[in-house]
C-alpha cells in the first residue's frame, strides 16, 4: 500500500508495551499513578532527511530536524478497536500489524470508532504540545490512543506531514519495568524548496559582471524558464484559503506570450485562473478542485518564456522574480538574474561638435548585420543576425545625434554609416566605420562620436582624385594665358 511505503520512509516508530504488559492490569508493573502525560515535539526535515529510522523511546531525545509551530495535534481513545482487531492475537509480529491496520484506517483522517480526547493542541515555543492526564488503564485494560496530526501549518510548505502514532499503554523506561508517565514523541513533517532556473541558460556564455558570473543573453533570444513548486500535502484542508504563483520580472524583461505558460498537468479555468500583470503573469490555483487536490505533497511545473524590451539597462542585472503565496503570505523569492549588453553613440559635425540627425548606420558582427526593433528616445532593440545587408536594419541618429543599441551580447562590433545627414558627406568607396566592443555593464561609460564633414568650402585632401581635378584645370588656365600672351605680341 502506498500509505505503507510512506510509512517506511517517514519512519516514526510506535511505542508499544511489553509483551506481558498487554491485556489485564498486572499488579508487578503497576505504578502510584494511573495516568500519563504525552509531550509532542514536533520537529520539520528537509525534503528526504526523514527516511532514516529513528526508535521513539518514550524519553527526552535529540531527534534532529528543527521545532516546527503551528502544528495541530488531537488524541483519540482507540482501546476498544485496538483489542478488538487484536483478539488472542500475542506475538510481536501480530501486535504491529494490528497496530499498522489502525494507521492505514487514519491516514486521511480519524476513524469513526476513534474517540477524540480534549482538544486539537496547537504546538508552540520549540514545537511543543502536551496532552496530560490521560488514563493509563480503560476498562480493566491498558488504554490505546491515536495520535494524529490534525492540523498541519501553512508555512513552511509541508509536503509530507506526520504519520498517524498508536501509543499503547503502558510505555516502559527502557531497559526497565517503571513506567513512564512522561512520554516523549516526535513526530516529523518535511519540507521542500520551490526552485526556478532557466531551462536554456547553456544557449549562453557567462560572462562577469560586478565580480559575478551571470548567464549573458541577447533580446534575439527567448529566455525559457520554468519554476518548481511544492504543492502542501494540506492543499485541501480549510486552512489553506489561497495558493497564488506570480512572476515578476524586472524593468526591459517581458512574458513573451501569455498563452505559453504552461502548468503542469492542470486545466485553465477548472483548476486555476491566469492573468497578465506587471510584465509577468499570476496564477491562482484553484484549493477545491479535483486535480488540485490529487497534487497534495507533490510537484507542480510551471513553464514560461520572457523577452527583453528596448527598456533593458544594459547597466543592471535583469532579475526574473518568482513568489509563491500561500493564504497572502509570502515565500521566499525565488530569483533567476541574467545580463545584457549595449551601446551609445553620437554623430556629430567635425569642426562644431554639434549632434546630427538623419545618419543611417548598420551594425556589423564577423560577416553578419543586425536587425533592430525601433524601441524608445533613439533607442534600437537588437532582434537578429542575418548575412544579407540589404536586410540589415539602418538605424538613425536622433535629433541631437543620439542613438543607442541594446541587448547585444558580448563581442566586437561595427557601425558602418550608409547615409551622411543632410548637407554632408559620405564616401560611399570607404564608408565610415567605427568598431566597438559590447561588454555588459560598461553601457553608460562610454559614448563613441562619429564624425561627418559639411557640404561645399572645403579643400581636398593631398593624392586624393579631387587634388589632380586642380591641377589640371591650372595647367589649362595657364597654358591658354600663355597662348594668348603670343597671339597679343604677334
Amino acid at each position: 500500500m502506498k500509505f505503507k511505503l510512506m510509512k517506511a520512509l517517514m519512519a516514526t516508530t510506535l511505542l508499544v508495551s511489553s509483551l506481558t504488559g498487554i491485556g489485564a492490569v498486572s499488579a508487578a508493573t503497576e505504578t502510584n499513578t494511573d495516568q500519563a502525560q504525552i509531550r509532542i515535539h514536533k520537529r520539520i526535515f528537509p525534503a528526504g532527511e526523514t527516511s532514516t529510522l529513528t526508535q521513539n523511546t518514550g524519553e527526552i531525545m535529540n531527534f534532529g530536524g528543527k521545532a516546527l509551530n503551528g502544528a495541530g495535534f488531537s488524541i483519540y481513545d482507540v482501546t476498544d478497536e485496538y483489542y478488538h482487531k487484536l483478539g488472542d492475537k500475542h506475538s510481536e509480529t501480530e501486535i504491529n500489524t494490528v497496530i499498522s491496520e489502525i494507521q492505514d484506517e487514519s491516514i486521511s483522517a480519524a476513524p469513526d470508532y476513534a474517540t477524540k480526547i480534549g482538544n486539537e493542541i496547537t504546538t508552540a515555543g520549540e514545537g511543543v504540545a502536551d496532552f496530560a492526564k490521560l488514563p493509563i488503564h480503560k476498562g480493566g485494560q491498558y488504554a490505546a490512543y491515536l495520535v494524529l496530526e490534525t492540523t498541519t501549518p501553512v508555512t513552511p510548505t509541508i509536503t509530507k506531514k506526520a504519520v498517524p502514532m498508536v501509543v499503547v499503554m503502558p510505555v516502559y523506561k527502557p531497559g526497565t519495568t517503571t513506567i513512564n508517565s512522561q512520554i516523549h514523541l516526535y513526530p516529523k513533517n518535511e519540507t521542500d524548496e520551490d526552485q526556478k532556473v532557466l531551462t536554456n541558460q547553456a544557449n549562453f556564455t557567462e560572462v562577469d559582471f560586478n565580480g559575478t558570473k551571470y548567464p549573458n543573453v541577447s533580446s534575439g533570444a527567448l529566455l525559457n524558464y520554468a519554476l518548481t513548486v511544492n504543492i502542501p500535502v494540506n492543499i485541501a484542508e480549510a486552512n489553506v484559503q489561497s495558493f497564488v504563483i506570480q512572476d515578476a520580472p524586472s524593468n526591459g524583461l517581458v512574458l513573451a506570450d501569455l498563452a505559453a505558460v504552461k502548468v503542469g498537468d492542470l486545466v485553465q479555468g477548472t483548476d486555476y485562473t491566469i492573468a497578465a500583470t506587471n510584465n509577468g503573469f499570476e496564477i491562482t490555483l484553484k484549493t477545491d478542485a479535483t486535480n488540485v487536490k490529487q497534487l497534495a505533497g507533490q510537484k507542480l511545473l510551471v513553464t514560461y518564456p520572457m523577452q527583453l524590451t528596448a527598456s533593458v539597462d544594459p547597466d543592471q542585472v535583469i532579475q526574473n522574480k518568482a513568489t509563491i503565496s500561500v493564504n497572502n503570505q509570502p515565500g521566499t523569492d525565488l530569483i533567476v538574474k541574467t545580463v545584457t549588453g549595449g551601446k551609445k553613440f553620437k554623430k556629430i559635425d567635425a569642426q562644431t561638435d554639434k549632434g546630427l540627425a538623419g545618419a543611417q548606420f548598420v551594425v556589423k558582427k564577423g560577416d553578419q548585420f543586425a536587425m533592430f526593433k525601433q524601441g524608445q528616445a533613439d533607442t534600437y532593440l537588437f532582434d537578429k543576425w542575418v548575412s544579407d545587408e540589404a536586410q540589415a536594419t539602418k538605424i538613425s541618429s536622433g535629433n541631437n545625434g543620439q542613438l543607442s543599441v541594446v541587448g547585444l551580447a558580448n563581442g566586437n562590433h561595427s557601425l558602418i554609416e550608409v547615409k551622411a545627414p543632410n548637407g554632408y558627406l559620405l564616401n560611399e568607396n570607404n564608408r565610415p566605420t567605427k568598431d566597438f566592443t559590447v561588454v555588459a555593464g560598461q553601457y553608460g561609460t562610454e559614448t563613441i562620436s562619429f564624425e561627418n564633414i559639411r557640404k561645399g568650402g572645403f579643400l581636398p585632401q593631398t593624392g586624393s582624385i579631387g587634388i589632380y581635378a586642380f591641377v589640371v584645370v591650372g595647367l589649362m588656365l595657364m597654358g591658354g594665358a600663355y597662348f594668348w600672351n603670343r597671339k597679343v605680341k604677334r
